[in-house]
């Protein structure tokens, strides 16, 4: 990589850009400096706000670039974000200047025709074959029945999995037909091993917040947080291949990365990585049951293939309900002319990038979505970017997460918070960690993290479908 005031240095492959071969050998201090390690623009995100407090910041950066990234001017999620008002002049020093987004445009695909939510009654037995509707009206009304008389003399109905919360409200064949296969190309599971927690959030909780877009665009954010490192006087080494982590007293003093150089971390260290990635690189220093408790919490790779084509017909973020389709979800980003980003999440069968955009061009025409350009296609994959929400694995991270707060470890962005954060909520989130006078990532994990838990949404109907 090119050096950026000759603090950005590549130690992949033993060079770095402004020092050489002494500079991987033996133990670097970092008695002045903060240690960040992680991948992608999380991993960034994460050090700038560090940076932007004043700390010196030295990042290992697992990726090729500063930001992990290939295309950084394209959104790796919507575009849109979401800052906590108490946070925004903070946020701002790492993103430069924010806007508000203009009113969410939600739409879901379903059998060739884009349907915009909320969708009318009307609509909803259209998203069905004829084979399906009548059954499904049928069982939405027994539901709607059997929970209004729920409400009148109590009792109640145990929900463990996403299943359970879909079939309790809408019946069993709605979610046969549309909740199914949505929910494991989005989620990574069945639909019968997800969190409960995880459809309230997204299929019963109403997402009224107010977002944001950032002004000067996606790179120009990754740009600014890549400044604000270097500013406070700090360091961008990128391909760093983390060996493990060195525990000494009940905390991780130092980090062992390619050709055996190490780090000191002053007792703390910011990681943006999966937990079983972290549980491997302790080795010994953990219990076997909190090694298998992290490795329990899986987090799956997803791709990105950004499209040129006509996309005046298409809403912001269109969610696809189609099982053969091979994206669960498009967005339209503002500020980013005909062009489209596919969605789509897992271990992908076409290794090659342009077989890949080729796949996805010609699903969006079969599906009705237009004809777009493979030529100029713009593919990014992401590692490890999709915590898998399955049952139980929230009371699996608390636990994971007393032994990394003893150990002095702090996960951040979305991997290392084991939650589906957009840029601004990573942003939040570390600068809640950053400013608090008594670190507690398990107590902030449950009140600003964890699926809400709400037994009072037995009304939620079907023609709003997803709600963020």
């Amino acid at each position: 990589t090119h050096p950026v005031n000759n603090r950005v240095e590549e130690v992949g492959n033993g060079v770095g850009c402004a020092s050489k071969w002494f500079f991987l050998e033996g133990e670097e201090s970092m008695s002045d400096t903060r240690l960040v390690i992680g991948h992608g623009p999380c991993a960034l995100r994460a050090a700038a706000v560090l940076a932007a407090g004043g700390a010196k910041v030295t990042l290992l950066q697992r990726g090729a670039t500063p930001s992990g990234l290939r295309n950084p001017d394209f959104p790796t999620e919507t575009g849109r974000i979401h800052v906590d008002s108490a946070y925004r002049s903070a946020s701002e020093s790492v993103f430069g200047s924010l806007v508000e987004a203009p009113d969410t445009e939600r739409a879901v695909l379903a059998r060739g025709r884009i349907h915009r939510l909320p969708m009318s009654r009307m609509e909803v037995h259209q998203l069905l074959d004829d084979a399906a509707r009548l059954p499904a009206a049928r069982a939405w009304v027994r539901a709607r029945s059997r929970n209004a008389m729920a409400d009148v003399m109590g009792g109640g109905q145990e929900e463990r999995s996403h299943k359970d919360w879909v079939v309790r409200r809408m019946g069993e064949p709605a979610w046969a037909h549309l909740y199914r296969s949505y929910a494991e190309k989005r989620w990574g599971l069945p639909s019968e091993e997800l969190s409960v927690g995880l459809a309230r959030l997204y299929h019963g909780v109403e997402d009224d917040r107010p977002a944001q877009l950032v002004g000067g665009g996606e790179g120009q954010a990754l740009a600014q947080a890549e400044k604000c490192i270097l500013d406070a006087g700090g360091e961008i080494r990128t391909n760093v291949t983390v060996k493990r982590l060195e525990v000494v007293d009940g905390k991780v003093a130092k980090v062992v990365v390619n050709r055996g150089k190490k780090y000191a971390t002053n007792g703390q260290v910011w990681i943006a990585e999966a937990p079983g990635v972290i549980a491997e690189w302790l080795e010994g220093a953990i219990s076997h049951q909190t090694k298998v408790a992290a490795m329990r919490l899986e987090v799956q790779p997803a791709v990105r293939v950004a499209l040129r084509g006509d996309t005046k017909g298409l809403p912001w973020d269109l969610h696809v309900l189609d099982e053969w389709v091979p994206f669960h979800r498009v967005v339209s980003p503002y500020g980013v002319e005909q062009t489209a980003i596919f969605h789509a999440n897992g271990a992908m069968d076409e290794p090659d990038d342009e077989a890949l955009a080729f796949l996805f061009a010609e699903a969006a025409d079969r599906a009705g979505l237009g004809r777009f350009e493979v030529e100029s296609a713009n593919v990014e994959r992401l590692d490890a970017w999709v915590p898998v929400w399955s049952r139980g694995a929230h009371a699996v991270l608390r636990t994971v997460l007393l032994d990394w707060e003893s150990l002095g470890i702090v996960g951040v962005g979305r991997s290392g918070a084991f939650s589906p954060l957009d840029p601004g909520e990573e942003v939040s989130l570390a600068l809640r960690y950053r400013d608090a006078d008594a670190l507690n990532q398990r107590e902030t994990h449950r009140v600003y993290l964890d699926p809400p838990v709400r037994v009072e949404d037995l009304d939620v109907h079907i023609t709003r479908f997803v709600e963020r």
